[in-house]
């Protein structure tokens, strides 16, 4: 979220190297993390069929992003998209505590 923000606020070079090294800790970290949080939340024995579920919805987002950016690029207007990206990463980090087992 703040590297969506960061890259939506700035137009330095300042701002894109920490856009840069916010995404960069952030996925150094979440790798490391979700495998030991998805067992801990969902047990080991489902493992696989969240890991899939994540999967999905990661080549989801991975499709539906150069839309959203193409269309973003059109009315010439990245800040709008980046910050609303922030809201919904914010809105939805409840979601996976909310499932139980």
């Amino acid at each position: 979220v703040g590297a969506l923000v960061a890259a939506a606020l700035t137009k330095s070079v300042g701002g894109a190297l920490l856009f840069g090294g916010l995404t960069g800790a952030f996925l150094g970290s979440f790798y490391m993390l979700v495998c030991t949080c998805f067992a801990i939340l969902y047990g080991r024995q489902h493992l696989g069929a969240v890991q899939a579920l994540v999967t999905g919805a990661g080549v989801l987002g991975v499709a539906t992003g150069p839309v959203l950016f193409s269309t973003a690029a059109a009315s010439s207007s990245y800040s709008s998209l980046l910050l609303t990206l922030a809201a919904a990463c914010l809105l939805s980090a409840p979601i996976p505590a909310l499932v139980t087992r």
